[in-house]
């Protein structure tokens, strides 16, 4: 029953991301797009997934001196992609590490950092991730199928950023959205 159970979760999880994925397309989207603030928007989403964080005894940290930073974007969406990002964090840091959220502004961009203590991400298999179905570890994780990754890039295509996959400075993954900077939109 358990193994039945399991199947059935992931298969809703499966068929929920290819929804997602479906509902990302850039002809639909754009036309939706107002102004959204992203630290409330990130802060909100680090909240609701605490207790999941919680649950796998790993710390979950907020950090941003801003008050707001209103980007354009459709805030369903973004939502999605701050999620997908923090499951990701969730699922591949071990109990007891660490994930730090951070929001910061430089002259051209601003950045939203996700850092975890987890194993990391080859630097050869970077580029990789954001294909879908691609998995870095498939043997290790049995959850997911490749999909999440997928569906955060083309969320950041979509709203003009960037991302980058890196090292964290607690030795994990750092996956780094970057949102053109807005003329005063920063508070």
């Amino acid at each position: 029953i358990d193994y039945v159970d399991e199947s059935i979760t992931k298969l809703q999880r499966v068929v929920q991301q290819i929804l997602d994925l479906s509902r990302t397309q850039p002809d639909v989207l754009r036309t939706q797009f107002q102004r959204v603030d992203l630290v409330d928007l990130v802060q909100q989403r680090c909240a609701e997934m605490y207790p999941s964080f919680e649950s796998a005894e790993q710390s979950l940290e907020f950090n941003c001196e801003l008050d707001a930073l209103m980007v354009r974007g459709d805030a369903p969406i973004l939502e999605l992609l701050f999620e997908n990002l923090l499951t990701n964090a969730n699922r591949y840091t071990p109990r007891g590490g660490a994930v730090v959220v951070s929001i910061e502004c430089h002259d051209r961009y601003c950045s939203v950092h996700v850092d975890d203590s987890g194993p990391g991400i080859p630097a050869e298999q970077r580029e990789q991730i954001f294909e879908r179905f691609y998995r870095v570890n498939k043997n290790l994780h049995r959850e997911g199928v490749g999909l999440g990754l997928a569906i955060v890039g083309q969320i950041v295509f979509l709203h003009n950023a960037i991302i980058k996959v890196g090292e964290s400075p607690m030795h994990g993954a750092r996956f780094t959205v970057q949102f053109p900077a807005q003329k005063g939109e920063r508070a």
